[in-house]
């Protein structure tokens, strides 16, 4: 599953290559743009062939495992509900503490607590299955034995989630990867496409609407651009404040951050990440642009 800036930035390059595609006659006679444009849908072509494998390796095991542990916990429940009424009917108050729980608690539990408590409610019940007094509240060996059964189904699913986790982090740093080429192609169509301003200002117009985050059209405005250690290495988790404002973005895996719908105005750029010594910068935003604004910190 994508996250959230990476959906937002997906349906923004779909929306933009929707319009260029539809748009070739207008800017096809500037060979700059329309090298530019190439390029833009090559690379969004290959963030389409990114995205369906990131997106089908996390949901269905995601979806698998979450059935299976409501399962689960439903199952402990019930036994645990029955044996407690026993043991509050036979006077057994240790046994009854011991099987005060719910569906909802043992579902929120940890997924690597769960095939641990499933044997240890097992084993607790285990014993009582030769008592007479016990036996009419309907708790079998098959019962306790489905449990055993989906615990170790639950505690496999969670290898294959981790398995997942690993495919979908080298996945996401490929799309991060992506995004930033297509972030890099968007910055040069804004440098190239006044051009087109006298003899065709409704492509202009329709050019930023379709370029802007979220719609916003041409009245979005704000930064964006990377951030790099003395090395030249890209910097992940590192946070671009605007002073005085509540606007902040943290670095992707690339070192990529963007800040938008800010209003236009003089702005103090704070740059801060564990261990680095923060800088700052006084900045204009200007109505309408996303300024492109890199940064290098040092240890």
């Amino acid at each position: 599953m994508l996250s959230q800036q990476q959906g937002r930035e997906y349906t923004r390059f779909k929306k933009l290559d929707l319009f260029l595609v539809a748009s070739k006659p207008n800017y096809g006679s500037f060979e700059p743009f329309a090298a530019e444009v190439n390029d833009f849908n090559a690379n969004f072509q290959n963030l389409e062939r990114i995205v369906p494998g990131k997106t089908a390796n996390a949901t269905g095991v995601t979806t698998d495992k979450t059935a299976l542990k409501h399962e689960l916990a439903k199952d402990i429940a019930l036994v645990c509900r029955k044996t407690r009424a026993y043991a509050l009917r036979f006077g057994q108050p240790e046994l009854a503490a011991q099987t005060n729980t719910w569906e909802g608690k043992i579902f929120h539990m940890k997924d690597t607590d769960m095939m641990s408590y499933s044997t240890s409610v097992v084993n607790l019940l285990t014993p009582l299955m030769a008592n007479t007094d016990y036996i009419p509240y309907g708790i079998t060996a098959a019962s306790l034995d489905a449990i055993t059964t989906r615990s170790t189904n639950f505690n496999h699913l969670i290898g294959k989630a981790q398995q997942s986790e690993s495919v979908n982090a080298t996945t996401n740093t490929a799309i991060n990867k992506a995004i930033n080429l297509l972030h890099g192609n968007i910055s040069h169509m804004d440098l190239l496409v006044d051009e087109f301003e006298n003899s065709d200002p409704g492509f202009v117009q329709g050019y930023h609407i379709n370029s802007s985050v979220d719609n916003v059209g041409v009245h979005h405005s704000g930064i964006r651009g990377t951030v790099r250690n003395t090395g030249g290495e890209p910097m992940a988790h590192v946070t671009i404040a605007l002073e005085g404002t509540a606007k902040e973005a943290v670095t992707d895996l690339m070192g990529v951050y963007r800040l938008d719908r800010v209003s236009p105005g003089d702005y103090r750029v704070e740059v801060s990440a564990a261990g680095y010594a923060s800088t700052s910068v006084v900045h204009h935003i200007s109505s309408g642009r996303i300024d492109e604004l890199d940064f290098q910190l040092a240890s």
